[in-house]
């Protein structure tokens, strides 16, 4: 198996699980929770950033492309230029984790 196929599948299923924890959080948040319900959704579209950078990062030609690609967020740029699907994704699961934490304190306090 081609190393670079395995390293986006292995991050393409990091990303999968991630998005599919967030969005049952999301499912099962309490409606008139706002502060996670908001958390919950700017996590959920840094995943959808995400896999659209790791599609792009898959095919040469959309790769040869992506400089001309911007995603929405200023966050996930650098210089000017689109941040890869690792980075976005650690940004994700950054606010997945702040968000797991502030639930934690919100409970115990």
């Amino acid at each position: 198996m081609n190393l670079r196929f395995a390293s986006t599948i292995d991050l393409y299923i990091i990303i999968l699980a991630d998005y599919t924890f967030l969005s049952q959080e999301l499912q099962f948040c309490a409606k008139d929770d706002t502060d996670s319900l908001s958390s919950l959704t700017l996590a959920i579209q840094s995943f959808d950033d995400a896999f659209l950078v790791l599609k792009i990062v898959e095919d040469k030609i959309l790769y040869q492309g992506a400089e001309q690609t911007y995603p929405k967020n200023d966050k996930y740029q650098a210089k000017n230029f689109p941040k890869d699907a690792y980075h976005i994704a650690m940004i994700a699961h950054k606010t997945k984790l702040r968000n797991m934490l502030l639930q934690q304190i919100l409970f115990f306090a």
